[in-house]
């Protein structure tokens, strides 16, 4: 019997101008679309993409400004099954 594989993560406690200070890029934006997928492993994974409205903050070594972007976050429900 093999034994199962664990993941753990780590985050560290940032004040609000600590995480911006550290941001690449900061946005108003409004959600275009919202979708649940299953990923690797089993894992729920939700897709959001945005269009942006307005720039805060963005940094020019970071990937080119576009009007839609998408972020991938960790959980969603696909019918019955839910990861939260």
């Amino acid at each position: 019997m093999m034994p199962s594989l664990a993941g753990a993560t780590t985050v560290a406690s940032r004040t609000e101008p600590e995480m911006a200070q550290h941001a690449t890029a900061i946005v108003r934006a409004k959600v275009i679309s919202v979708q649940a997928r299953w990923h690797s492993d089993n894992i729920i994974v939700t897709d959001v993409v945005m269009e942006t409205l307005h720039v805060l903050k963005w940094d020019e070594s970071f990937k080119k400004r576009a009007s839609l972007f998408k972020m991938v976050l960790l959980g969603g429900t696909i019918g019955a099954k839910a990861l939260k």
